[in-house]
């Protein structure tokens, strides 16, 4: 039997296609999304640009709670699934505004928790300038820190991410030094990429540590410097891109098969070992269609891509995804980056 109510935890990208989609496909499944945070769809790939004063945050939403409700999709921004009950077919959900708790059945259950980005467990993490880039809120808090007067940024991390940020900070009109603990930048994407990576940087005025890792950050309530292996430097910003890591706390206590990295391992049909639940976007791995292996690759595009297919099937219809062949584009100041397939060191 078809499943007539579909949940879906987590919005952004992955959940918000799905259920976009099914609901596309058949208007009259029931579907409902709880978001823990405050925006459900919105384009995470811009929070660079809007550091860097090229766009306004607000620009980013793609779609509010009201403008999904009006194409018959419930979502409630600020609800936290807090457990599940699989024989149930339920799940328990807090109202983190109010404080009720509820249970809401499901026929079909998709999860979409995405990825949280890795801060380290290092001294000094916790002072007041110390960021990471993930959501809307941290990009909120990353322009509090720079109308706060910050003047020295530090990134610590040279994946593209780090080195987007770093050009954001430069137009921002902040000195900016990137850290890497690896002896190149860009590591996935091939030696000739992190060469030029390397000389654009340079170039602009950014300042380089390759082989070098921080150990701790230091300040009197606010950031002032960072300790690392090449010395001290100034710092009353310090960003954290070091890469992230799935919330597959939820998938862990329903007994879902993880796979690299701790993501939800999955089928074509974005099926998982539970019947009737479903994983899409930053916490599911793909298969690689190059070594036909799974990996785990969160991109925004590839959730987008798993959540039409898997609304698609919810609705009533055929699809498969597919894979992945892990690529991905980049822009550092005047030069752009891309990577698919696999690298030769890769390979």
């Amino acid at each position: 039997m078809r499943a007539k109510k579909i949940v879906v935890v987590g919005g952004v990208a992955g959940g918000m296609s799905a259920a976009a989609k099914a609901k596309r496909t058949d208007p009259e499944l029931s579907v409902t999304v709880f978001e823990r945070g405050g925006h459900v769809s919105y384009g995470a790939c811009g929070l660079p640009y809007v550091i860097g004063g090229e766009v306004e945050l607000g620009d980013l939403v793609s779609r509010t709670p009201e403008e999904m409700a009006e194409q018959g999709v419930a979502v409630r921004v600020r609800h936290e699934v807090t457990g599940l009950d699989p024989e149930a077919r339920t799940v328990s959900v807090k109202n983190l505004g109010t404080g009720e708790t509820f249970a809401e059945p499901y026929d079909a259950l998709v999860l979409a928790t995405g990825a949280s980005a890795v801060k380290p467990d290092l001294p000094g993490t916790d002072l007041t300038g110390v960021h990471v880039l993930r959501t809307l809120e941290d990009g909120a808090a990353v322009q509090r820190t720079l109308q706060e007067g910050a003047k020295e940024a530090l990134i610590v991390g040279g994946s593209y991410i780090g080195l987007e940020l770093a050009e954001a900070f430069v137009k921002a009109g902040l000195r900016v030094r990137v850290v890497e603990q690896a002896p190149v930048l860009l590591p996935t994407f091939g030696p000739s990429a992190a060469e030029t990576a390397l000389g654009v940087l340079r170039e602009n005025g950014v300042a380089v540590e390759l082989d070098t890792e921080v150990t701790a950050l230091g300040g009197e309530g606010r950031v002032q410097e960072a300790v690392t292996g090449a010395g001290r430097f100034p710092a009353d910003l310090v960003m954290f891109a070091v890469g992230a890591k799935p919330n597959s706390e939820l998938a862990e206590a329903l007994g879902l098969t993880l796979g690299p990295s701790g993501a939800v391992v999955t089928d074509e049909g974005l099926r998982t070992n539970r019947e009737g639940v479903y994983a899409v976007g930053d916490l599911s791995a793909a298969r690689h269609i190059v070594t036909g292996e799974p990996v785990w690759i969160p991109l925004g595009d590839t959730a987008n891509k798993q959540g039409r297919v898997l609304g698609k099937i919810l609705g009533g219809g055929e699809d498969r995804f597919r894979g992945i062949a892990g690529t991905a584009v980049t822009k550092v100041f005047d030069r752009a980056f891309a990577t698919t397939g696999l690298t030769l060191e890769t390979a």
